[in-house]
Protein backbone atom coordinates (compact mmCIF):
# COMPACT_ATOMS: atom_id res chain seq x y z
CA UNK A 1 0.00 0.00 0.00
CA UNK A 2 1.44 3.24 -0.70
CA UNK A 3 1.56 6.40 1.28
CA UNK A 4 -1.22 7.94 -0.47
CA UNK A 5 -3.23 4.76 0.17
CA UNK A 6 -2.24 4.40 3.44
CA UNK A 7 -3.61 7.78 4.27
CA UNK A 8 -7.13 7.18 2.42
CA UNK A 9 -7.61 3.83 4.64
CA UNK A 10 -6.70 5.94 7.92
CA UNK A 11 -9.64 9.00 6.96
CA UNK A 12 -12.16 6.33 5.29
CA UNK A 13 -15.42 7.46 6.64
CA UNK A 14 -16.14 3.56 7.40
CA UNK A 15 -14.54 1.57 9.60
CA UNK A 16 -11.70 -0.47 7.86
CA UNK A 17 -9.03 -3.21 8.80
CA UNK A 18 -6.07 -4.68 7.18
CA UNK A 19 -6.47 -8.59 7.91
CA UNK A 20 -3.97 -11.63 6.52
CA UNK A 21 -5.47 -13.15 3.92
CA UNK A 22 -4.69 -16.60 5.43
CA UNK A 23 -4.78 -16.49 8.78
CA UNK A 24 -7.39 -13.08 9.44
CA UNK A 25 -4.80 -11.68 11.95
CA UNK A 26 -5.51 -7.85 11.77
CA UNK A 27 -2.51 -5.54 10.43
CA UNK A 28 -3.92 -2.43 10.26
CA UNK A 29 -6.59 -0.74 11.27
CA UNK A 30 -8.01 2.80 11.19
CA UNK A 31 -9.78 5.28 13.60
CA UNK A 32 -13.56 4.50 12.49
CA UNK A 33 -12.42 0.59 13.47
CA UNK A 34 -11.42 1.54 16.42
CA UNK A 35 -14.46 3.51 17.20
CA UNK A 36 -17.33 0.86 16.26
CA UNK A 37 -15.19 -2.38 18.02
CA UNK A 38 -14.13 0.07 20.98
CA UNK A 39 -10.23 -1.18 21.14
CA UNK A 40 -7.85 1.34 20.70
CA UNK A 41 -5.76 0.19 17.28
CA UNK A 42 -2.69 -1.03 19.01
CA UNK A 43 -5.34 -3.67 20.66
CA UNK A 44 -6.87 -4.29 17.55
CA UNK A 45 -3.49 -5.57 15.73
CA UNK A 46 -3.68 -8.35 18.20
CA UNK A 47 -6.90 -9.97 17.27
CA UNK A 48 -7.93 -11.78 14.53
CA UNK A 49 -11.26 -10.89 12.60
CA UNK A 50 -12.68 -13.58 13.78
CA UNK A 51 -11.99 -12.25 16.96
CA UNK A 52 -14.90 -9.39 16.52
CA UNK A 53 -17.51 -12.14 15.28
CA UNK A 54 -19.85 -13.18 17.42
CA UNK A 55 -19.34 -16.35 19.21
CA UNK A 56 -21.83 -18.38 17.05
CA UNK A 57 -20.59 -17.17 13.69
CA UNK A 58 -17.32 -16.99 13.70
CA UNK A 59 -17.26 -20.24 12.00
CA UNK A 60 -19.51 -19.12 9.35
CA UNK A 61 -17.62 -16.10 8.92
CA UNK A 62 -13.94 -18.21 8.07
CA UNK A 63 -15.52 -20.73 5.49
CA UNK A 64 -17.67 -17.36 4.06
CA UNK A 65 -13.86 -15.73 3.60
CA UNK A 66 -12.39 -18.86 2.43
CA UNK A 67 -15.00 -18.86 -0.32
CA UNK A 68 -13.39 -15.47 -1.55
CA UNK A 69 -11.11 -16.11 -4.84
CA UNK A 70 -8.39 -14.07 -4.27
CA UNK A 71 -8.73 -11.42 -6.82
CA UNK A 72 -12.58 -11.11 -6.41
CA UNK A 73 -14.47 -8.31 -4.21
CA UNK A 74 -17.49 -9.43 -2.57
CA UNK A 75 -19.65 -8.30 0.62
CA UNK A 76 -20.76 -10.45 3.18
CA UNK A 77 -24.59 -9.39 4.16
CA UNK A 78 -25.53 -8.48 7.91
CA UNK A 79 -22.88 -10.35 9.95
CA UNK A 80 -23.21 -10.03 13.61
CA UNK A 81 -19.84 -8.44 15.21
CA UNK A 82 -18.97 -8.28 18.59
CA UNK A 83 -17.48 -4.97 20.54
CA UNK A 84 -15.53 -4.69 23.70
CA UNK A 85 -18.02 -4.24 26.10
CA UNK A 86 -20.13 -7.62 24.08
CA UNK A 87 -22.42 -5.48 22.26
CA UNK A 88 -23.60 -6.76 19.21
CA UNK A 89 -23.19 -5.03 15.98
CA UNK A 90 -24.77 -5.64 12.47
CA UNK A 91 -22.27 -5.27 9.89
CA UNK A 92 -22.22 -5.37 6.26
CA UNK A 93 -18.90 -6.62 5.40
CA UNK A 94 -17.61 -5.47 2.50
CA UNK A 95 -14.17 -7.93 1.56
CA UNK A 96 -11.65 -6.10 -1.62
CA UNK A 97 -9.30 -8.43 -3.71
CA UNK A 98 -6.14 -9.52 -2.22
CA UNK A 99 -3.47 -7.10 -1.74
CA UNK A 100 0.56 -6.83 -1.06
CA UNK A 101 0.92 -5.40 2.96
CA UNK A 102 4.22 -6.07 4.18
CA UNK A 103 5.26 -9.10 2.12
CA UNK A 104 2.63 -10.51 3.15
CA UNK A 105 -0.67 -11.07 0.97
CA UNK A 106 -3.91 -9.57 3.26
CA UNK A 107 -7.39 -8.01 2.38
CA UNK A 108 -8.93 -5.19 3.23
CA UNK A 109 -12.48 -5.68 5.08
CA UNK A 110 -14.93 -2.51 5.45
CA UNK A 111 -17.46 -3.49 7.63
CA UNK A 112 -20.88 -1.25 8.05
CA UNK A 113 -22.99 -0.76 10.94
CA UNK A 114 -26.46 -1.61 9.11
CA UNK A 115 -28.20 -0.78 12.51
CA UNK A 116 -27.22 2.85 12.46
CA UNK A 117 -27.34 2.77 8.75
CA UNK A 118 -31.10 1.96 9.05
CA UNK A 119 -31.38 4.72 11.74
CA UNK A 120 -30.46 7.02 9.72
CA UNK A 121 -32.68 5.97 6.70
CA UNK A 122 -35.81 5.76 9.15
CA UNK A 123 -34.74 9.41 10.20
CA UNK A 124 -34.49 10.47 6.88
CA UNK A 125 -38.03 9.09 5.89
CA UNK A 126 -40.33 9.90 8.48
CA UNK A 127 -41.58 13.36 9.09
CA UNK A 128 -40.73 15.29 12.01
CA UNK A 129 -44.03 17.57 12.35
CA UNK A 130 -46.22 14.21 12.71
CA UNK A 131 -43.90 11.54 13.15
CA UNK A 132 -45.34 9.81 9.31
CA UNK A 133 -43.65 8.17 6.75
CA UNK A 134 -43.04 10.63 4.12
CA UNK A 135 -42.59 10.89 0.73
CA UNK A 136 -38.79 9.55 0.99
CA UNK A 137 -40.59 6.00 2.11
CA UNK A 138 -42.49 5.40 -0.48
CA UNK A 139 -40.11 4.17 -2.79
CA UNK A 140 -39.58 1.24 -0.48
CA UNK A 141 -43.37 0.93 0.52
CA UNK A 142 -44.09 -3.12 0.45
CA UNK A 143 -47.33 -3.47 -0.67
CA UNK A 144 -48.57 -6.43 1.43
CA UNK A 145 -51.27 -7.82 -0.18
CA UNK A 146 -49.98 -6.59 -3.67
CA UNK A 147 -51.32 -9.74 -5.52
CA UNK A 148 -54.80 -8.10 -5.01
CA UNK A 149 -53.79 -4.82 -6.30
CA UNK A 150 -53.85 -1.57 -4.46
CA UNK A 151 -55.68 1.79 -3.88
CA UNK A 152 -53.49 5.35 -2.90
CA UNK A 153 -55.29 8.72 -2.18
CA UNK A 154 -53.71 11.99 -2.32
CA UNK A 155 -54.96 14.65 -0.26
CA UNK A 156 -54.51 18.08 -0.38
CA UNK A 157 -55.20 20.59 2.12
CA UNK A 158 -55.65 24.23 0.95
CA UNK A 159 -56.03 26.49 4.28
CA UNK A 160 -58.66 28.95 4.24
CA UNK A 161 -56.61 32.06 5.62
CA UNK A 162 -55.05 31.02 9.37
CA UNK A 163 -52.46 28.19 9.34
CA UNK A 164 -51.12 29.92 5.98
CA UNK A 165 -49.89 32.83 7.79
CA UNK A 166 -48.94 31.94 10.92
CA UNK A 167 -45.32 30.43 11.98
CA UNK A 168 -44.36 27.37 11.16
CA UNK A 169 -44.81 25.74 14.91
CA UNK A 170 -48.43 26.89 14.32
CA UNK A 171 -48.59 25.07 10.56
CA UNK A 172 -47.16 21.70 12.13
CA UNK A 173 -49.69 21.66 15.01
CA UNK A 174 -52.33 22.23 12.01
CA UNK A 175 -50.58 19.04 10.21
CA UNK A 176 -51.04 17.12 13.29
CA UNK A 177 -54.90 18.35 13.67
CA UNK A 178 -55.33 17.31 9.77
CA UNK A 179 -53.42 13.76 10.46
CA UNK A 180 -56.11 13.14 14.22
CA UNK A 181 -58.83 13.91 11.16
CA UNK A 182 -57.55 11.74 8.67
CA UNK A 183 -56.44 8.75 10.72
CA UNK A 184 -60.25 8.48 12.42
CA UNK A 185 -61.45 7.61 8.83
CA UNK A 186 -58.85 5.70 7.50
CA UNK A 187 -59.69 1.88 6.50
CA UNK A 188 -58.43 -1.18 7.89
CA UNK A 189 -54.64 -1.83 6.82
CA UNK A 190 -54.37 1.82 5.30
CA UNK A 191 -51.17 2.76 5.50
CA UNK A 192 -51.00 7.49 5.87
CA UNK A 193 -47.81 9.30 5.06
CA UNK A 194 -46.92 12.64 4.60
CA UNK A 195 -46.52 13.06 0.98
CA UNK A 196 -45.69 17.20 0.86
CA UNK A 197 -46.19 20.12 3.39
CA UNK A 198 -50.10 20.52 2.39
CA UNK A 199 -50.18 16.95 1.06
CA UNK A 200 -51.45 13.33 2.69
CA UNK A 201 -51.14 10.04 1.41
CA UNK A 202 -53.27 6.96 1.83
CA UNK A 203 -51.83 3.65 0.91
CA UNK A 204 -54.54 0.75 0.83
CA UNK A 205 -53.38 -2.72 0.05
CA UNK A 206 -56.39 -5.27 -1.49
CA UNK A 207 -58.45 -2.10 -1.89
CA UNK A 208 -61.12 -1.35 -4.29
CA UNK A 209 -62.33 1.30 -6.35
CA UNK A 210 -65.65 1.95 -4.63
CA UNK A 211 -64.43 1.59 -0.96
CA UNK A 212 -61.54 4.34 -1.94
CA UNK A 213 -64.46 6.37 -2.80
CA UNK A 214 -66.17 5.83 0.05
CA UNK A 215 -63.40 6.79 1.89
CA UNK A 216 -62.48 9.90 0.21
CA UNK A 217 -66.63 10.89 0.22
CA UNK A 218 -65.87 11.11 4.35
CA UNK A 219 -62.37 12.70 4.11
CA UNK A 220 -64.19 15.56 1.99
CA UNK A 221 -67.38 15.58 4.53
CA UNK A 222 -65.08 15.50 7.16
CA UNK A 223 -63.31 18.89 6.06
CA UNK A 224 -66.73 20.33 5.75
CA UNK A 225 -66.66 21.24 9.62
CA UNK A 226 -63.95 23.38 11.02
CA UNK A 227 -60.70 21.43 12.56
CA UNK A 228 -59.85 22.36 15.94
CA UNK A 229 -55.83 23.88 16.19
CA UNK A 230 -55.45 24.53 20.03
CA UNK A 231 -58.10 26.97 21.23
CA UNK A 232 -59.02 27.44 17.78
CA UNK A 233 -60.64 26.49 14.77
CA UNK A 234 -59.32 26.72 10.92
CA UNK A 235 -60.82 25.83 7.57
CA UNK A 236 -59.66 24.11 4.95
CA UNK A 237 -60.87 22.60 1.69
CA UNK A 238 -59.19 18.97 0.60
CA UNK A 239 -58.71 18.25 -2.89
CA UNK A 240 -58.32 14.06 -3.65
CA UNK A 241 -56.59 12.28 -6.33
CA UNK A 242 -57.30 8.63 -6.20
CA UNK A 243 -55.67 5.63 -8.39
CA UNK A 244 -56.53 1.81 -7.71
CA UNK A 245 -55.19 -1.08 -9.51
CA UNK A 246 -56.50 -4.22 -8.95
CA UNK A 247 -53.51 -6.09 -10.55
CA UNK A 248 -50.01 -6.01 -8.97
CA UNK A 249 -48.45 -2.70 -9.14
CA UNK A 250 -45.37 -1.42 -7.30
CA UNK A 251 -46.02 1.78 -5.07
CA UNK A 252 -44.32 4.14 -6.87
CA UNK A 253 -46.38 3.77 -10.13
CA UNK A 254 -49.75 4.01 -7.49
CA UNK A 255 -48.93 7.36 -6.23
CA UNK A 256 -47.73 8.98 -9.51
CA UNK A 257 -51.34 8.16 -10.88
CA UNK A 258 -52.75 9.41 -7.87
CA UNK A 259 -50.50 12.60 -8.64
CA UNK A 260 -51.73 12.73 -12.08
CA UNK A 261 -55.71 12.97 -10.24
CA UNK A 262 -54.79 15.29 -8.05
CA UNK A 263 -53.55 17.75 -10.32
CA UNK A 264 -56.48 17.42 -12.17
CA UNK A 265 -58.60 18.21 -9.30
CA UNK A 266 -56.32 21.43 -8.51
CA UNK A 267 -56.50 22.65 -11.77
CA UNK A 268 -60.33 22.83 -11.77
CA UNK A 269 -61.67 19.44 -12.16
CA UNK A 270 -63.93 17.89 -9.15
CA UNK A 271 -62.51 17.58 -5.52
CA UNK A 272 -62.25 13.95 -6.03
CA UNK A 273 -60.91 12.69 -9.10
CA UNK A 274 -60.04 9.10 -10.06
CA UNK A 275 -56.97 8.44 -11.89
CA UNK A 276 -58.19 6.79 -15.31
CA UNK A 277 -56.95 6.16 -18.84
CA UNK A 278 -58.69 9.05 -20.22
CA UNK A 279 -57.47 11.56 -17.46
CA UNK A 280 -54.08 10.09 -17.74
CA UNK A 281 -54.33 11.27 -21.26
CA UNK A 282 -55.20 14.53 -20.79
CA UNK A 283 -52.43 14.98 -18.09
CA UNK A 284 -49.27 13.42 -20.94
CA UNK A 285 -51.48 16.29 -23.25
CA UNK A 286 -50.99 19.09 -20.40
CA UNK A 287 -47.16 18.27 -19.75
CA UNK A 288 -46.39 18.28 -23.68
CA UNK A 289 -48.28 21.52 -24.14
CA UNK A 290 -46.36 23.43 -21.15
CA UNK A 291 -42.82 21.85 -21.95
CA UNK A 292 -42.88 22.75 -25.69
CA UNK A 293 -45.16 26.22 -25.30
CA UNK A 294 -42.35 27.42 -22.99
CA UNK A 295 -39.81 26.94 -25.85
CA UNK A 296 -42.47 28.04 -28.29
CA UNK A 297 -41.98 31.71 -26.84
CA UNK A 298 -37.99 31.87 -26.24
CA UNK A 299 -37.77 30.40 -30.25
CA UNK A 300 -40.74 32.85 -31.51
CA UNK A 301 -42.62 30.03 -32.77
CA UNK A 302 -46.29 31.28 -32.73
CA UNK A 303 -48.26 33.25 -34.54
CA UNK A 304 -50.15 36.36 -34.43
CA UNK A 305 -53.62 36.62 -36.40
CA UNK A 306 -55.65 39.89 -36.56
CA UNK A 307 -59.75 40.03 -36.73
CA UNK A 308 -61.06 43.03 -38.16
CA UNK A 309 -63.25 45.21 -35.61
CA UNK A 310 -65.75 47.59 -37.89
CA UNK A 311 -68.10 50.86 -37.63
CA UNK A 312 -71.05 49.74 -37.88
CA UNK A 313 -72.59 52.82 -38.96
CA UNK A 314 -70.18 52.60 -42.18
CA UNK A 315 -68.65 49.25 -42.07
CA UNK A 316 -65.07 50.43 -42.23
CA UNK A 317 -62.23 48.56 -40.45
CA UNK A 318 -61.28 50.77 -37.97
CA UNK A 319 -58.60 48.14 -36.29
CA UNK A 320 -58.15 44.62 -35.14
CA UNK A 321 -57.94 42.40 -32.08
CA UNK A 322 -54.70 40.48 -32.25
CA UNK A 323 -55.00 36.79 -31.35
CA UNK A 324 -52.42 34.06 -30.59
CA UNK A 325 -52.32 30.97 -32.35
CA UNK A 326 -49.92 27.87 -32.09
CA UNK A 327 -48.97 24.81 -33.64
CA UNK A 328 -48.08 22.39 -30.91
CA UNK A 329 -44.70 19.87 -32.12
CA UNK A 330 -46.51 16.17 -31.62
CA UNK A 331 -49.66 17.46 -30.68
CA UNK A 332 -50.92 19.48 -33.63
CA UNK A 333 -52.45 23.27 -33.26
CA UNK A 334 -54.10 24.07 -29.85
CA UNK A 335 -56.93 25.86 -28.75
CA UNK A 336 -55.36 29.68 -27.43
CA UNK A 337 -58.31 29.14 -24.50
CA UNK A 338 -56.06 25.58 -23.64
CA UNK A 339 -52.33 26.80 -23.73
CA UNK A 340 -53.46 30.36 -22.41
CA UNK A 341 -55.45 28.70 -19.45
CA UNK A 342 -51.92 26.43 -18.79
CA UNK A 343 -49.54 29.60 -19.38
CA UNK A 344 -51.70 31.02 -17.05
CA UNK A 345 -50.45 28.81 -13.46
CA UNK A 346 -47.43 30.32 -13.94
CA UNK A 347 -45.21 32.99 -15.35
CA UNK A 348 -45.16 31.69 -18.25
CA UNK A 349 -48.37 33.89 -19.21
CA UNK A 350 -46.39 37.08 -18.59
CA UNK A 351 -43.94 35.96 -21.47
CA UNK A 352 -46.74 35.20 -23.30
CA UNK A 353 -48.76 38.58 -23.01
CA UNK A 354 -45.71 40.49 -23.39
CA UNK A 355 -45.03 38.75 -27.16
CA UNK A 356 -48.35 39.69 -28.03
CA UNK A 357 -47.65 42.83 -27.29
CA UNK A 358 -44.88 43.67 -29.03
CA UNK A 359 -45.90 41.76 -32.32
CA UNK A 360 -49.07 43.32 -32.35
CA UNK A 361 -47.69 46.60 -31.70
CA UNK A 362 -45.23 46.54 -34.11
CA UNK A 363 -47.78 45.41 -37.08
CA UNK A 364 -50.16 48.35 -36.02
CA UNK A 365 -47.74 51.02 -36.72
CA UNK A 366 -46.84 49.20 -40.06
CA UNK A 367 -50.24 49.38 -40.84
CA UNK A 368 -49.90 53.19 -40.38
CA UNK A 369 -46.79 53.85 -42.47
CA UNK A 370 -48.82 51.73 -45.26
CA UNK A 371 -50.75 54.71 -44.78
CA UNK A 372 -53.56 53.13 -42.78
CA UNK A 373 -53.75 56.13 -40.29
CA UNK A 374 -56.84 55.14 -38.35
CA UNK A 375 -55.81 51.58 -37.78
CA UNK A 376 -55.65 51.19 -33.92
CA UNK A 377 -54.76 47.62 -32.18
CA UNK A 378 -57.01 45.84 -29.42
CA UNK A 379 -54.26 43.24 -27.36
CA UNK A 380 -55.30 40.60 -24.72
CA UNK A 381 -53.62 40.51 -21.58
CA UNK A 382 -53.90 38.49 -18.42
CA UNK A 383 -55.01 40.27 -15.19
CA UNK A 384 -51.68 39.03 -13.82
CA UNK A 385 -49.79 41.41 -16.65
CA UNK A 386 -52.18 43.99 -15.63
CA UNK A 387 -50.73 43.99 -11.67
CA UNK A 388 -47.07 43.57 -12.35
CA UNK A 389 -45.38 46.71 -11.21
CA UNK A 390 -43.73 47.25 -14.75
CA UNK A 391 -46.77 46.77 -16.46
CA UNK A 392 -47.17 50.65 -17.41
CA UNK A 393 -43.44 50.81 -17.86
CA UNK A 394 -43.16 48.12 -20.39
CA UNK A 395 -46.03 48.92 -22.53
CA UNK A 396 -44.74 52.62 -22.61
CA UNK A 397 -41.35 51.09 -24.11
CA UNK A 398 -43.08 48.99 -26.62
CA UNK A 399 -44.81 51.83 -28.12
CA UNK A 400 -42.20 53.89 -28.03
CA UNK A 401 -39.79 51.09 -29.33
CA UNK A 402 -42.22 50.61 -32.66
CA UNK A 403 -43.22 54.63 -33.14
CA UNK A 404 -46.74 53.58 -32.54
CA UNK A 405 -48.84 56.45 -30.69
CA UNK A 406 -50.15 54.67 -27.09
CA UNK A 407 -53.83 56.36 -28.26
CA UNK A 408 -53.74 53.71 -30.84
CA UNK A 409 -53.13 50.81 -28.58
CA UNK A 410 -56.33 49.26 -26.58
CA UNK A 411 -56.15 46.70 -23.37
CA UNK A 412 -58.22 44.47 -22.99
CA UNK A 413 -58.84 42.91 -19.91
CA UNK A 414 -61.03 39.87 -18.66
CA UNK A 415 -63.89 40.12 -16.25
CA UNK A 416 -61.45 38.75 -13.41
CA UNK A 417 -59.63 42.34 -13.46
CA UNK A 418 -63.36 43.81 -12.10
CA UNK A 419 -62.41 42.16 -8.73
CA UNK A 420 -60.72 44.61 -6.07
CA UNK A 421 -57.21 44.81 -7.63
CA UNK A 422 -55.33 47.78 -6.09
CA UNK A 423 -52.22 47.36 -7.92
CA UNK A 424 -54.10 46.39 -11.44
CA UNK A 425 -56.41 49.99 -11.23
CA UNK A 426 -53.18 52.42 -10.57
CA UNK A 427 -52.10 50.59 -13.76
CA UNK A 428 -54.92 51.01 -16.12
CA UNK A 429 -55.50 54.57 -14.33
CA UNK A 430 -51.97 55.36 -15.41
CA UNK A 431 -52.08 53.87 -18.97
CA UNK A 432 -55.19 55.82 -19.76
CA UNK A 433 -53.07 58.97 -19.31
CA UNK A 434 -50.46 57.58 -21.25
CA UNK A 435 -53.61 57.33 -24.11
CA UNK A 436 -54.10 53.17 -24.13
CA UNK A 437 -57.56 52.28 -24.13
CA UNK A 438 -58.99 49.74 -21.65
CA UNK A 439 -61.37 48.05 -22.50
CA UNK A 440 -63.25 44.89 -20.81
CA UNK A 441 -63.94 41.89 -23.08
CA UNK A 442 -66.43 39.46 -22.69
CA UNK A 443 -69.05 41.86 -20.30
CA UNK A 444 -72.28 40.25 -18.99
CA UNK A 445 -70.08 36.76 -19.22
CA UNK A 446 -69.34 36.38 -15.99
CA UNK A 447 -69.63 38.65 -12.64
CA UNK A 448 -69.44 41.65 -14.59
CA UNK A 449 -72.33 44.49 -13.55
CA UNK A 450 -73.55 47.63 -15.38
CA UNK A 451 -73.11 49.34 -11.90
CA UNK A 452 -69.22 48.58 -12.36
CA UNK A 453 -69.26 50.90 -15.33
CA UNK A 454 -68.80 53.90 -13.07
CA UNK A 455 -65.75 52.83 -10.96
CA UNK A 456 -63.70 51.27 -13.11
CA UNK A 457 -60.89 53.09 -15.58
CA UNK A 458 -62.53 52.50 -18.78
CA UNK A 459 -62.81 53.34 -22.36
CA UNK A 460 -64.47 50.02 -23.97
CA UNK A 461 -66.76 47.48 -23.09
CA UNK A 462 -66.99 44.64 -25.58
CA UNK A 463 -70.69 42.85 -25.44
CA UNK A 464 -70.02 38.90 -25.03
CA UNK A 465 -70.56 36.36 -27.88
CA UNK A 466 -74.01 34.51 -25.81
CA UNK A 467 -75.97 38.20 -25.36
CA UNK A 468 -75.24 38.93 -29.57
CA UNK A 469 -76.46 36.00 -30.71
CA UNK A 470 -79.90 35.66 -29.79
CA UNK A 471 -80.81 39.65 -30.58
CA UNK A 472 -82.27 39.06 -33.75
CA UNK A 473 -85.07 36.71 -32.50
CA UNK A 474 -85.01 37.83 -28.53
CA UNK A 475 -86.24 40.76 -28.01
CA UNK A 476 -85.57 40.61 -24.29
CA UNK A 477 -82.06 40.21 -25.45
CA UNK A 478 -82.37 42.62 -27.64
CA UNK A 479 -83.54 44.81 -25.35
CA UNK A 480 -80.48 44.04 -22.42
CA UNK A 481 -78.22 45.37 -25.25
CA UNK A 482 -79.78 48.57 -25.71
CA UNK A 483 -79.66 48.96 -22.36
CA UNK A 484 -76.28 48.40 -21.93
CA UNK A 485 -75.03 50.06 -24.97
CA UNK A 486 -77.22 53.34 -23.71
CA UNK A 487 -75.93 53.37 -19.95
CA UNK A 488 -72.28 52.69 -21.55
CA UNK A 489 -72.73 55.79 -23.57
CA UNK A 490 -74.08 58.21 -20.71
CA UNK A 491 -70.73 56.89 -19.18
CA UNK A 492 -68.35 57.52 -22.00
CA UNK A 493 -67.50 54.23 -23.14
CA UNK A 494 -67.65 53.06 -26.84
CA UNK A 495 -69.49 49.53 -27.08
CA UNK A 496 -68.47 46.95 -29.67
CA UNK A 497 -70.02 43.29 -30.48
CA UNK A 498 -68.15 40.16 -30.43
CA UNK A 499 -69.26 37.45 -32.19
CA UNK A 500 -71.79 38.97 -35.19
CA UNK A 501 -72.25 36.46 -37.75
CA UNK A 502 -75.69 37.74 -39.20
CA UNK A 503 -76.48 40.60 -41.19
CA UNK A 504 -79.66 40.56 -38.48
CA UNK A 505 -77.87 40.86 -35.56
CA UNK A 506 -75.93 43.59 -37.30
CA UNK A 507 -78.65 45.48 -38.27
CA UNK A 508 -79.96 44.98 -34.77
CA UNK A 509 -77.13 46.72 -32.84
CA UNK A 510 -77.00 49.38 -35.42
CA UNK A 511 -80.52 49.99 -33.83
CA UNK A 512 -79.59 50.05 -29.92
CA UNK A 513 -76.94 52.51 -30.95
CA UNK A 514 -73.63 49.86 -30.64
CA UNK A 515 -70.50 51.64 -32.21
CA UNK A 516 -68.71 48.62 -33.31
CA UNK A 517 -68.61 45.02 -34.13
CA UNK A 518 -66.52 42.21 -34.97
CA UNK A 519 -67.21 38.45 -36.00
CA UNK A 520 -67.54 35.89 -38.69
CA UNK A 521 -69.53 38.57 -40.52
CA UNK A 522 -67.37 40.49 -40.60
CA UNK A 523 -64.36 38.72 -41.08
CA UNK A 524 -62.43 35.27 -39.51
CA UNK A 525 -59.14 36.00 -37.57
CA UNK A 526 -56.41 36.44 -40.31
CA UNK A 527 -52.98 36.41 -40.92
CA UNK A 528 -51.50 40.36 -41.08
CA UNK A 529 -51.32 40.32 -44.79
CA UNK A 530 -54.48 39.24 -45.29
CA UNK A 531 -55.92 42.55 -43.38
CA UNK A 532 -53.39 44.35 -45.25
CA UNK A 533 -54.80 43.18 -48.70
CA UNK A 534 -58.42 44.18 -47.07
CA UNK A 535 -57.19 47.61 -46.46
CA UNK A 536 -56.08 48.17 -49.96
CA UNK A 537 -59.02 47.02 -51.38
CA UNK A 538 -61.18 49.08 -49.69
CA UNK A 539 -58.62 52.33 -50.31
CA UNK A 540 -58.88 51.49 -54.10
CA UNK A 541 -62.85 51.48 -53.87
CA UNK A 542 -63.23 54.39 -51.76
CA UNK A 543 -60.56 56.65 -54.41
CA UNK A 544 -62.72 54.79 -57.24
CA UNK A 545 -65.87 56.01 -56.06
CA UNK A 546 -64.06 59.84 -55.47
CA UNK A 547 -63.04 59.81 -58.91
CA UNK A 548 -66.27 58.87 -60.31
CA UNK A 549 -67.76 61.71 -58.81
CA UNK A 550 -65.42 64.86 -60.24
Amino acid sequence: MTIDERLLFDAAPVAMVVCDAVTLAILAANDHASVLYQYDRDALVRLTLLDLAGAGDRRALAEALADVPAAERRVLRERRQCAKDGSVIEADLAISPAIAWGGRSARIVAALDVGASKSVIDALRTDAATGLPNRAALAAADLEGAERGAGVVLIHVTWVGAASQRSQEYRDRSARAVVGVLARLLPANARLSRHADDVYAVLVPGARLRSISAFARHVAAAFERPIAVGDEEIVANPHLGIAVSARPQDAVSLFRDAQAALDYALLGGEAVEVFSDELAGRHDRRAVIERNLRHAVVQRRLTAVYQPIVRLDSGEVVGAEALMRWNCPGIGPVPPSEFIAIAAESSLILRLDEWMLREACAQARRWQLAGFARMHIAVNVSSRAADQREFVRLVATICESVALDPGDLQIELGEDALAPNRGALRNLEALRRLGVRIAIDDFGSGASALSALGSLPLDVIKIDRPFVGPIAADAFRAEVVRSVVSLAHQRGLRVVAEGVETSAQAEVLRTVGCDDAQGFLFGPPVSADDITGRLDRARFQTSGSKEALV
